[in-house]
């Protein structure tokens, strides 16, 4: 049982965004967004190589930043439009909740596949790309630690993006 207050502010907030469609059309659309973007990430992850290659650019960059970012587009759109709306609660839990789940199922479950599939994947990664996540994480905490957030962490943690960006991009 859910026993975080915010959890009524999140549900309402939701409940003002879903009075447009109709349950059947946002599964449809939901569905074929899914498809049309499996279909886009198996294209862009098999052309990485080439693509790091011909931009000069490392594969870690691509990994840690391009595909993520490209990857979790809608995610990041919904975070926006709820923000803009003033919705700061569910902005905050969309982006956070991505990046968690990421951390929590996706990369375990992708290092499981890789035994299964005679593909070893591993979560080792090289110093630099490792200190900025953990970076990255202690700026997320103390941003949002206290259940305030105004401009000056804002534009804190888009600088710090921005730094770790080009830190990826020279590592």
């Amino acid at each position: 049982m859910l026993t975080d207050g915010r959890f009524h502010v999140i549900k309402n907030q939701a409940v003002a965004i879903e009075k447009h469609w109709s349950q059947k059309r946002a599964i449809l659309t939901l569905v074929a967004c899914g498809i049309g973007a499996f279909i886009e990430s198996e294209l862009l992850v098999g052309e990485v190589e080439s693509v790091a290659e011909s931009l000069s650019i490392s594969q870690g960059f691509i990994g840690f930043i391009m595909l993520p970012l490209l990857g979790n587009i809608a995610e990041h759109f919904v975070a926006i439009t709820a923000a803009y709306k003033g919705m700061t609660e569910l902005s905050l839990s969309v982006a956070v909740g991505s990046a968690t789940q990421v951390g929590m199922i996706v990369a375990p479950m992708a290092v499981l596949f890789g035994i299964l599939t005679g593909h070893t994947i591993t979560l080792q990664f090289e110093a630099v790309p490792l200190y900025l996540l953990i970076l990255s994480l202690v700026a997320a905490f103390v941003a949002l630690r206290d259940n305030k957030w105004n401009i000056n962490e804002g534009v804190m943690l888009v600088f710090l993006y921005l730094n770790i960006l080009i830190g990826f991009l020279l590592a």
